[in-house]
């Protein structure tokens, strides 16, 4: 059974995977990604640096992009990311992150969907999971955000 820490202190992403083999350790800082791995050479690789959110977030096209991350970072209450009316010409993804148990619901326009949403719904997690995310992909000819990849547990 292996213990998973994750810190988050000032633009600096800390994650240490604890065993009772091996100790691997995980910084970021600003756009870096630092891999240390006990015996091997230190591996390091460029990532966007996530924005954190503590509050009901509506999302604007200039928070889209391939490689950026908005996360919720609550461990009590209900918070909502709300996603953008999805136009014509709109193609960049967007990945949304909680960190904290708290529920984050994710919503959309009246008249679109995320994945499997009902129209104008959204999907949500209140689970204990810490760490869940979805990366999402607007779709205009279906009016659909489609889910590219997602993390934990999320019902509509």
């Amino acid at each position: 059974m292996s213990d998973i820490c994750l810190e988050l202190l000032q633009g600096e992403v800390q994650l240490e995977i604890l065993s009772s083999e091996t100790e691997i350790g995980l910084v970021g800082k600003e756009d870096e990604l630092v891999f240390d791995l006990p015996g091997a050479a230190v591996i390091t690789k460029a990532v966007p640096v996530t924005t954190i959110k503590d509050d009901d977030y509506i999302i604007t096209v200039a928070d889209l992009g391939y490689g950026k991350t908005l996360a919720m970072q609550k461990d009590v209450d209900t918070k909502i990311f709300t996603l953008p009316a999805i136009v014509s010409g709109m193609t960049d993804p967007i990945t949304l992150a909680k960190i904290g148990s708290g529920q984050l619901t994710i919503n959309c326009d009246g008249a679109q969907f995320i994945g499997f949403s009902a129209a104008g719904g959204g999907l949500y997690n209140n689970t204990s999971q810490k760490y869940v995310s979805m990366t999402l992909l607007p779709v205009f000819e279906i009016t659909t955000w489609i889910l590219l990849n997602i993390t934990g547990t999320w019902r509509k």
